[in-house]
């Protein structure tokens, strides 16, 4: 399995930082790590580092934060390719 690429890692950046600028969990501000390790435990029941996730897993991860983006009204339509 390959692992994902230096492109998906600077978009998931950018989604978790637009995240962290705009959300709140349970009244509170977080950073973009902290978000990171608060959604990878949401997605998979334990949280996950993000450096071993595959292309498909790290495509999974994105798709997971656009919908708590829309869930959460998050405008991220620059994230699009």
């Amino acid at each position: 399995m390959r692992s994902h690429s230096s492109l998906q890692r600077k978009r998931m950046w950018a989604l978790l930082s637009k995240i962290a600028e705009e959300a709140t969990f349970q009244g509170y501000k977080l950073d973009k790590d902290e978000w990171k390790r608060l959604l990878t435990a949401h997605m998979y029941g334990k949280e996950r580092l993000t450096r071993h996730m595959t292309v498909s897993e790290m495509n999974d991860f994105h798709n997971y934060l656009e919908v708590f983006c829309i869930d959460n009204d998050i405008n991220i339509k620059e994230y699009h390719d």
